[in-house]
């Protein structure tokens, strides 16, 4: 588990380069648009979540990240509608 310190860096490293860069989502099943639309999250919605993620989200991380090319990956979680939903965050430049 992280310290709060670098958490707190990490989220705000990720939110800079969001609004300089933007974001990519990478859908897997579980997070289908059908079930994200069922919990009400749409696009721009989604977008915000992750703007809006706090150190006190933060469940764990970093982890090892094999599939998007081996950066750290940070989990965070959300309870919307009485759901948990958790978003994996990356910090990679393309």
């Amino acid at each position: 588990m992280a310290d709060k310190l670098i958490v707190k860096s990490f989220l705000q490293e990720l939110k800079q380069i969001i609004k300089v860069w933007g974001i990519f989502f990478s859908n897997r099943p579980k997070n289908s648009i059908q079930h994200l639309a069922d919990l009400g999250i749409t696009a721009k919605k989604r977008e915000e979540i992750i703007l809006n993620l706090e150190v006190e989200d933060y469940s764990e991380g970093p982890l090892e990240e094999t599939q998007q090319g081996g950066t750290e990956m940070w989990v965070f979680g959300k309870t919307i509608k009485k759901e948990q939903v958790y978003t994996i965050s990356c910090l990679k430049l393309l």
